[in-house]
């Protein structure tokens, strides 16, 4: 049996991935009724020809507002990832680059950030900027940009002590421009790969934090709020809990597989022929 090479792999679920991202800018055009139109006379509806995943408390249709509240967690967490990659990147590589109080400085914040469990001091965070989804946002990147910002430093130093970096220097080429041109470049497969692995860490605390109540406000349409409002009838009406958590569970999975094929793309060890193979 041919095993399938990595680049397939890659160019599957970088189309899957695609196809969320896509689905969730476009979400408004394509749900089938209004998310948050209230009907109670069809309050807990099974799923039906009409309403496909049935409706919830307030009578509104599932299908559609799973299809909006993916535009609130996946786009939420597209933008919280960049964040939190961008800015642990620029802070690592340069605490690397400047050395001294700098990198004591961003170092000695990073190890503040997680010396207390990632998802309690999210919680208190979000407690204390009070809900919304940009406050959880931002209360879950006060607690993930130190885990780029160490490993961009790690990078960045494995990089400034090459030989071409040295030349470089020798050269004239400082600041900025060393670090566009010789830095960021070597580093950017490892940070990209981290980045989309973490992606679905990131949705599940976000949705996390929205089911506590820390998160998106009603009426928005968001999952780990759904699954929060469903929670208590899961016995008696079980798919107001199953379609959010699967969709949960589908954008989560997709996600950690392309970062995972992208880790495979990117490996040094992995021959040529096998990737193309």
């Amino acid at each position: 049996m041919r095993k399938i090479s990595v680049t397939t792999k890659l160019k599957f679920y970088s189309a899957l991935a695609i196809g969320v991202i896509l689905i969730s800018c476009f979400a408004k055009w394509l749900v089938p009724f209004d998310p948050n139109a209230q009907n109670l006379s069809i309050a807990l509806m099974v799923p039906n020809g009409t309403h496909w995943l049935g409706t919830d408390m307030y009578g509104r249709d599932m299908l559609s507002r799973i299809i909006m509240g993916a535009q609130t967690s996946v786009l939420a967490t597209l933008f919280l990832v960049c964040l939190v990659s961008v800015l642990g990147t620029l802070l690592g590589v340069f605490s690397a680059y400047k050395g001294g109080a700098w990198d004591t400085v961003c170092m000695r914040m990073a190890d503040v950030c997680v010396a207390f469990p990632g998802l309690v001091f999210a919680i208190a965070l979000a407690s204390v900027l009070g809900g919304g989804i940009l406050n959880a946002v931002l209360a879950l990147t006060i607690i993930s940009w130190p885990k780029y910002a160490r490993l961009a430093r790690g990078q960045a130093l494995v990089q400034l002590e090459q030989d071409f970096v040295k030349a470089a220097r020798l050269d004239g080429t400082t600041g900025f421009k060393l670090l566009w041109r010789f830095i960021f470049p070597n580093i950017l497969d490892t940070m990209l790969v981290t980045a989309l692995l973490d992606f679905g860490t990131l949705l599940m605390e976000l949705a996390g934090l929205s089911f506590l109540g820390l998160g998106a406000m009603p009426p928005t349409a968001e999952w780990g709020a759904m699954l929060s409002k469903g929670r208590s009838m899961i016995q008696t009406s079980p798919w107001t809990v199953l379609g959010p958590g699967l969709a949960i569970f589908l954008a989560v999975a997709i996600f950690n597989l392309w970062g995972e094929a992208m880790r495979d793309y990117f490996d040094p060890n992995l021959k040529r022929g096998s990737r193309n193979a």
